[in-house]
């Protein structure tokens, strides 16, 4: 098939997929229209961009003759892509072409520091935080609860264009005492996974790890929590890489953490946290199995209609990074995204992977 019947085709097929989904919503599934971040996170930013500047898709498919036959198979799908969405857009209204391709960034926080707590990894200091609170209600970024981005999805209701959740992972008792007060202030929702089996206790999971011995939520803690518009999902009962388990010591630790929490709580637990985002087929079936309506890895990307529920990607928000890690990881969900960009075109005219 020449170049310009296989562009006419995808844009064709996106046309066709987009003027179905305007008439019948279900028609959405089983379509690329379901999920923009197909082929990655810096692929779909590379298409965003390729749209906000309206190029024509037969440019982008000229460009793979200077790539050489075995770069240019690569250029050739994400130029078949753009064509396919090309297509669509022309089919869909502003607010849902945006809904569409702008997803929901799921960001993970871990740990909280005052004053006197110098920024690493995994802890951001409180003041940091509250900029980056400041900074997506600037943005007027819609921040949701991660169950009622589930239930929306269930619902076959499109999220909000740009959406944010906020999560947590562990339980540290800075969760409570820095991080609530601002989230209260800015009236934002979030959700905090908890280890259950180490409820009141310390973090010893990691070694020599930065966290080790960090104080962690008791029972009341994390009661308050759910009455400041904090959520409470499981992160297993205690912490280990679930892919390295048997099947009855996957299942316990699985569900056996959504039973303490829910018996402790007084109410349901729905979403998961893979610890270390050690995600397998095993492990995603035991989620399911437990009843679970979401789960989050660590893959970097944003959330679009087709991510599956039980694996939905996240952000990791670095305590020490700069608000450009930041900005790009809320707008395309990931935060190197311009090293990785700069790798990306590196392997496209030298021929190796970065």
């Amino acid at each position: 098939m020449t170049a310009p019947k296989m562009r006419s085709s995808a844009a064709q097929r996106g046309a066709v997929d987009a003027q179905a989904f305007v008439q019948r919503s279900d028609a959405l599934h089983g379509t690329q229209l379901a999920d923009f971040g197909l082929g990655g996170a810096g692929e779909a930013a590379f298409r965003r961009v390729l749209h906000a500047l309206r190029v024509p898709p037969g440019l982008l498919r000229a460009s793979c003759r200077l790539f050489g036959e075995s770069r240019a198979e690569r250029v050739g799908e994400v130029a078949e892509r753009y064509a396919y969405w090309h297509g669509a857009r022309g089919q869909l209204e502003p607010e849902t072409w945006r809904q569409l391709t702008r997803g929901t960034a799921i960001l993970m926080y871990h740990a909280f520091g005052g004053q006197d707590e110098a920024a690493s990894g995994f802890i951001i200091p409180a003041r940091r935080f509250e900029i980056h609170l400041r900074r997506l209600a600037r943005w007027r970024r819609p921040v949701l609860h991660l169950e009622g981005l589930a239930a929306d999805r269930r619902s076959g209701r499109l999220a909000p264009s740009g959406a944010v959740v906020i999560t947590m992972d562990d339980g540290y008792a800075d969760n409570r005492e820095l991080a609530v007060p601002l989230l209260r202030r800015f009236g934002f929702p979030a959700t905090v996974f908890a280890v259950s089996d180490r409820i009141g206790g310390a973090a010893h999971w990691d070694g020599a790890g930065e966290l080790t011995g960090r104080r962690l939520l008791d029972w009341d803690g994390l009661r308050a929590l759910q009455e400041n518009r904090v959520a409470i999902g499981a992160h297993t009962r205690t912490h280990p890489r679930l892919p390295e388990l048997d099947e009855r010591e996957l299942a316990d630790e699985v569900r056996g953490s959504r039973t303490a929490l829910s018996e402790q709580l007084g109410s349901p637990i729905n979403s998961f946290a893979y610890p270390y985002g050690r995600v397998s087929r095993e492990s995603v079936a035991a989620v399911a199995h437990a009843g679970f309506a979401c789960a989050c890895g660590i893959e970097r990307g944003l959330n679009y209609p087709g991510t599956p529920l039980l694996e939905l990607r996240r952000v990791p928000v670095d305590g020490d990074g700069s608000m450009l890690r930041f900005a790009l990881g809320v707008r395309f969900g990931d935060p190197d995204l311009v090293a990785r960009a700069f790798g990306y075109l590196r392997a496209m005219v030298f021929g190796r992977r970065a």
